[in-house]
């Protein structure tokens, strides 16, 4: 097998590997943000951005493979490997900084469904 093969199969392996761990963790990760989050829109969000980022980062870290001694004939896949790796740099970054700041936001008051289930049970004792 040459070294092209065995680094796209590899890559497809820790994709299908991502899936199912996303796909394992889907319900209880959703389940703890809307109790964290207080809201069903909001865990959605949550999950569907740490669905993206725990796909493209294990992605990225095997983008940067490099064989010591490259064929001519598989040159083409490294440089296109290359180019895609620095383009998946280029959307991490802003992801990471959108969850950042989401996040920063989203903590900086109560959250309303929690704030109203305290202040109705307040009312009612």
């Amino acid at each position: 097998m040459s070294d092209a093969t065995v680094y796209l199969v590899g890559i497809g392996a820790n994709c299908v590997f991502s899936f199912g761990a996303m796909s394992h963790l889907r319900r209880p990760l959703r389940l703890a943000l809307i109790d964290l989050s207080g809201t069903a829109d909001r865990a959605s969000f949550w999950c569907a951005f740490s669905d993206v980022i725990s796909f493209l980062f294990p992605l990225l870290f095997m983008l940067s493979y490099r064989p010591f001694w490259p064929t001519p004939s598989d040159s083409w896949l490294w440089v296109f490997s290359e180019t895609f790796m620095l383009g998946l740099l280029g959307l991490i970054f802003p992801l990471v900084f959108l969850g950042i700041l989401m996040g920063c936001f989203s903590s900086r008051g109560e959250i309303p469904a929690i704030a109203q289930k305290q202040s109705d049970m307040s009312r009612s004792s």
